[in-house]
């Protein structure tokens, strides 16, 4: 029971640090909105740079986050007295997830290059995959429909439930996100004011 408890509070963290990244990716498209973008491409930076720079933030928060949210559980659970469970194991649940928070952060990014008006997508997905998570079985979702979620192939991680192979599928899938982001933003114009 408490090990569900468990992974169910590594969801909503999971989740927590999805919406940071995907916001920390979008701050780029108000960069661009504002005519900063333009500003500071006038200089002599490349479009990969300038980009790199909102991803990097983005990516590196996001697993400040959730990392940050599984030492507050383990904090949370030794405060009330709550030993059962290591410190190790608190860490790999938070650890476990970064390879799916990068899919959603570089799914972002993607968007973001490659069809800036598209970019609520990227919010959707976050909903998504947090309905997915919580609610799949309440609502009987078929199989096909938690497979989207980035979340999904996660597994378990509080039931030991997580394959390194998944997660290296999904660490791939972010790395092939990111490179199309790059390259979509190295091709298309942008906005001037």
């Amino acid at each position: 029971m408490i090990r569900t408890f468990l992974g169910i509070f590594g969801l909503y963290i999971a989740a927590g640090a999805a919406a940071y990244g995907v916001a920390a990716v979008l701050r780029a498209k108000g960069e661009e909105e504002t005519g900063r973008t333009e500003l500071a491409l006038a200089a002599p930076v490349s479009r990969g740079r300038w980009l790199a720079g909102p991803l990097t933030i983005a990516l590196l928060g996001t697993a400040t986050v959730q990392v940050t949210g599984a030492l507050a559980l383990w904090l949370g659970a030794v405060s009330t007295g709550y030993d059962e469970l290591a410190l190790g194991e608190y860490l790999e649940l938070g650890l476990v997830y970064l390879p799916a928070l990068a899919v959603l952060v570089a799914l972002a990014a993607a968007l973001h290059a490659w069809v800036p008006r598209a970019t609520g997508l990227a919010w959707a997905m976050v909903g998504y995959v947090f309905v997915v998570g919580m609610f799949a079985d309440l609502f009987d979702l078929p199989a096909w429909s938690r497979r989207i979620s980035p979340f999904w192939w996660v597994g378990s991680p509080a039931l030991g439930d997580v394959e390194p192979a998944r997660l290296w599928g999904l660490a791939g899938v972010a790395v092939v996100l990111l490179l199309l982001a790059f390259a979509g933003f190295r091709r298309r114009d942008v906005p001037t004011l």
